[in-house]
């Protein structure tokens, strides 16, 4: 088979390979109007080699032009060599147009050019059409809902390949036409559906067939023939399934009741772990998701599931000893049956200080020693009408404690320092008490019964001392154990701190020192250096005063304790402190001066200055006051303003060091007409009957503002 190419310049020709050509006439009114020949050459079945020039019986040499009238079209030259007879068939692959035309036929063997053939022969070049295209399948056999469903629809004639597609009505959901006319998939509706099929050969052309698809409702079967049994406590699985009608189905306890802790998912799956045993009496419900109709469609079935009892079995298997005050801890745990178990002892008793909890924990701290033997049982948490039970059978040793008094060394102190140091002890039973069993303690500090040493020591030295503790066990006890301590008391070192901070210049002043180490009270003296003029020390350590001069000043503060009568006392210590005194920073606040009446008199007070010496002096220094009005020393700014508007000035403050200091203020003053009429805030009624009041009389003009700035 080769392909020709359309509108050659002269004659159109191709190769041929076999005795079948094709053209692909792509330009069909060129092919036909513009040439008067065709032709080429061919190689029949034989193997012999032969060449054709055909000139039309129209004035172009080409079959009449009905037969090329589609643009695109594939047609296909069939040549037959008999008994001298060419024929050449045109069939159209794409439409089926039909023309019969007679044309000359120059022939010769061998593949020659065309035009050089001598011989001529009379053929006769005709269209064959194919058959009519037809949707033969007219029914279709009816399916079930859920059910795979397979059919097909079947045509002839035409040009093949044919493709089938639904054109109107629906398919039922699930059922799907393919390319091919082949039904597939399952449908998941029931009922039936109207739809028109069309089928399209490879010439496009077409034929329609109405069908009717009946979708019948399914028969569903819970196909689970019985449930494995299962136990208390222990996990349980099984899937219960079925059959028929449409995915997915749903399953559900339609009857009875599932045991506590089992569950059926809408899967089907019977899982859990149940917590109450019996025989239980349930039937099972499957629906399938089919729509229309009747739908849903279910199907049922009737089960017994029976939970068996469970083994409830405690641990461990003995209990470790214990001691008597110490600290004992052991679990007591149950397995089988339903987990959430209450312990108790059923039997015998448990060491003074020790306890069961309902949890299965064995704690406390014996007070008691000696072997004691008990039961303790278990009970699950079974939801049903029993509940079930395990108990093991201990025997707990309690030996006698290890009595011990803490062995590390006491902490050294200093004369006047207060102490505080604890002996300890571990082992046996709480409380313990302490004594002195040997030796004595520094003046001032003493041993409490809770092993306390605690006081202020009047002396130093080193001091030896046998402490014993007993404990309160009671059988074998009480227990006692002792240990010999070191206390050393070391002369006392005063340190002297505070913080004085900086002072300003005629501004009252305070401040303070301490003292630590030794005994109080103590007193303070200046011992070097000396304080600002006008702040001075007292005994108590406390600085006081009004300081008149600025600068630097660094002195010694040396304390002294109270521990006359001791050897080495009474002591001191001291240290150096600063205090800076710097200048006064004169502050003279703002404020919201009250307007003015033009032509009335006025007068107002600035605010009082602070900071540094007073008396204060007042300076206007810039800006502008109104006219009629003016600034006293004292600050007061009085007057009967001349000329309204809104004035800004700026007022400069001096106070009364031999070297003044001075701070600045700008304040605003308003000089107003006249004064606004104040008027109280009236209800709508009022307002109504003032604006009547009013009306009757002269017209006058109200300013209406609030009665407070």
């Amino acid at each position: 088979m080769a392909n020709a190419q359309a509108c050659n310049a002269g004659s159109i020709s191709f190769s041929a390979v076999a005795t079948a050509q094709t053209l692909n006439a792509q330009a069909c009114d060129e092919l036909i109007n513009d040439f008067g020949s065709w032709g080429g050459f061919f190689t029949d079945a034989t193997g012999d080699a032969y060449s054709f020039f055909g000139l039309g019986v129209d004035d172009f040499g080409a079959p009449a032009d009905e037969t090329f009238e589609t643009a695109n079209a594939v047609y296909s030259f069939n040549g037959v060599l008999s008994t001298d007879l060419f024929t050449i068939t045109l069939v159209s692959l794409k439409n089926g147009a039909v023309a019969n035309d007679v044309i000359s036929l120059f022939m010769c063997p061998g593949p020659e050019v065309a035009q050089a053939c001598l011989t001529t022969q009379s053929t006769t070049i005709s269209v064959n059409l194919p058959a009519p295209l037809n949707i033969t399948t007219t029914t279709l056999s009816n399916a079930s809902a859920g059910a795979v469903y397979s059919a097909s629809v079947l045509a002839s004639g035409g040009v093949t390949p044919r493709t089938f597609a639904v054109t109107t009505g629906a398919l039922p959901a699930g059922v799907t036409l393919g390319a091919n006319g082949v039904f597939a998939g399952a449908p998941t509706a029931v009922g039936t559906f109207d739809f028109t099929v069309t089928v399209t050969d490879n010439s496009s052309a077409t034929d329609s067939q109405a069908l009717s698809l009946t979708v019948d409702d399914p028969t569903l079967q819970v196909t689970t023939p019985s449930l494995a049994a299962g136990t208390v406590g222990v996990a349980y699985s099984q899937t219960i399934a079925g059959t028929g009608g449409t995915a997915p189905r749903a399953f559900a306890v339609t009857t009875g009741a599932l045991p506590g802790g089992l569950s059926l998912s809408s899967g089907g799956v019977l899982a859990g772990t149940p917590t109450a045993g019996g025989a239980f009496e349930i039937t099972v419900t499957m629906t399938d998701a089919t729509t229309g109709g009747a739908a849903p469609f279910t199907a049922a079935r009737n089960y017994t599931l029976t939970i068996g009892a469970p083994t409830i079995a405690v641990s461990p298997a003995s209990l470790a000893s214990a001691t008597v005050a110490s600290a004992y801890s052991a679990t007591v745990t149950a397995s089988g049956g339903v987990a959430g178990y209450t312990f108790a002892i059923t039997a015998g008793s448990l060491p003074p200080g020790l306890n069961l909890s309902a949890g299965g924990g064995l704690t406390g701290t014996p007070t008691a020693g000696g072997s004691f033997n008990f039961t303790v049982t278990a009970t699950d948490s079974a939801t049903g009408a029993t509940r079930y039970t395990g108990s093991r059978s201990y025997g707990l040793t309690v030996g006698a404690p290890n009595l011990l008094l803490d062995t590390t060394p006491l902490p050294s102190t200093s004369v006047g320092a207060a102490y505080s140091a604890s002996v300890t002890a571990t082992g046996g039973t709480l409380p313990y008490v302490y004594t002195i069993a040997s030796g004595d303690l520094p003046t001032g500090v003493t041993l409490s019964s809770a092993g306390v040493i605690s006081g202020t020591p009047g002396a130093s030295g080193t001091f030896n001392v046998t402490i014993k503790v007993r404990d309160s066990s009671t059988g074998t006890g009480p227990y006692e154990a002792s240990h010999a301590y070191t206390l050393t008391v070391t002369p006392p070192t005063l340190s002297v701190s505070g913080f004085l901070g900086g002072a300003s210049l005629y501004a009252s002043y305070s401040g303070s020192v301490s003292a630590n180490g030794g005994q109080g009270p103590y007193s303070y003296v200046v011992s070097n250096g000396s304080t600002p003029p006008g702040i001075t020390l007292a005994a108590d350590g406390a600085f006081s005063g009004t300081p008149t001069t600025t600068g630097s000043f660094t002195f010694s503060v040396t304390a002294t304790d109270s521990t006359a009568g001791n050897v080495g006392g009474p002591y001191t210590g001291s240290d150096t402190f600063t205090i800076v005194v710097a200048a006064p920073i004169i502050v003279l606040p703002g404020a919201s001066l009250s307007d003015a009446i033009l032509h009335q008199s006025y007068s107002q007070q600035l605010p009082g200055a602070s900071g540094g010496l007073a008396p204060y002096s007042y300076i206007f220094t810039g800006g502008a006051l109104p006219l009629g009005m003016s600034l006293s020393s004292t600050g007061l700014l009085s007057g009967t303003p001349t000329l309204d508007g809104d004035y800004t000035f700026t007022v400069e403050v001096r106070d009364s060091s031999p070297t003044p200091y001075s701070g600045a203020q700008t304040y605003t003053v308003r000089v107003v007409d006249r004064p606004p009429l104040v008027i109280p805030t009236l209800s709508e009624w009022a307002m109504i009957l003032l604006a009547a009041l009013l009306g009757a009389g002269a017209v006058t003009t109200l300013n209406r503002r609030r009665t407070s700035r």
